[in-house]
């Protein structure tokens, strides 16, 4: 990761690799056959963990939906102040013109799999009326939206001014997504 984040996913060439984690380069090509195939191992090393205990959190969490999401969006937030997890995020965005088959990788294994998570817990919710109907579309992009856009302005943009705790960023989202903005909710 730190050399794709220091040189570019194009620029970094597998002799950089071997040489950061101390092997040689055919060392290397006895683990991953391409770039791709190491980005691939990034995912699952980094940010597969996180999901898969969303998995194990969903599942024994079904009888209280709402809280449930709550907590994950708290482990999601948390997990974000991992710069390594945003580094992989913003690697898979940014090769997203010039090499597509690793953006579909990352959403395939993460983005489809944790919204899969989130969608369910959200009509888990309604069907138990701790939430009215709503689209799950569209309040799992409410919900995940203010997370990634704090990870992305704390590890991308270097905005000095993010959450410093963030229980308070989930508090905050999930006040608005179940009261509103209503004077009277």
């Amino acid at each position: 990761m730190a050399e794709f984040s220091r040189s570019g996913f194009e620029a970094t060439r597998m002799e950089d690799v071997a040489r950061a984690a101390g092997i040689s380069k055919g060392a290397v090509y006895l683990y991953f056959d391409s770039k791709a195939a190491l980005f691939k191992a990034l995912v699952e090393s980094r940010v597969s963990p996180l999901r898969e205990n969303f998995e194990r959190l969903a599942v024994a969490g079904a009888s209280d939906p709402m809280g449930t999401l709550k907590s994950l969006a708290l482990i999601a937030a948390r997990g974000f102040s991992n710069p390594d997890v945003v580094a992989v995020m913003r690697l898979a965005i940014g090769l997203s013109d010039r090499f597509p088959e690793i953006t579909n990788y990352y959403r395939e294994h993460v983005v489809e799999r944790m919204h899969s998570i989130v969608e369910g817990l959200i009509v888990a919710a309604v069907d138990k009326a701790q939430i009215r109907a709503v689209d799950k579309l569209a309040m799992t992009r409410v919900i995940i939206g203010p997370l990634l856009l704090e990870a992305l302005s704390v590890h991308a943009l270097k905005v000095d001014r993010g959450f410093e705790d963030p229980e308070k960023l989930i508090d905050a989202t999930f006040d608005i997504v179940l009261r509103g903005t209503s004077p009277t909710g």
